[in-house]
């Protein structure tokens, strides 16, 4: 779950549970990675985005193997 969304920028994702590893990239909608960073042991994390307003396509890969893509919106 990504919460606020539409966001400032500043945003909160909650996994659900807790993963030994999530891989998380963010990018724009022409494909530019704008964030990327590894998470292990945590449930919710916070993210700060510095960037245009627009559409975000958010991936999680957690433990290596199981892929989701979520999307929000920057205001």
């Amino acid at each position: 779950m990504i919460y606020p969304n539409p966001s400032s920028g500043k945003f909160n994702v909650d996994f659900g549970a807790i993963y030994n590893e999530v891989g998380i990239q963010i990018h724009d909608m022409a494909g530019k990675l704008v964030y990327q960073e590894k998470y292990s042991g945590k449930q919710i994390i916070a993210i700060d985005l510095n960037v245009a307003t627009g559409i975000y396509e958010i991936e999680f890969t957690v433990d290596q193997d199981k892929t989701k893509v979520l999307k929000i919106a920057i205001d």
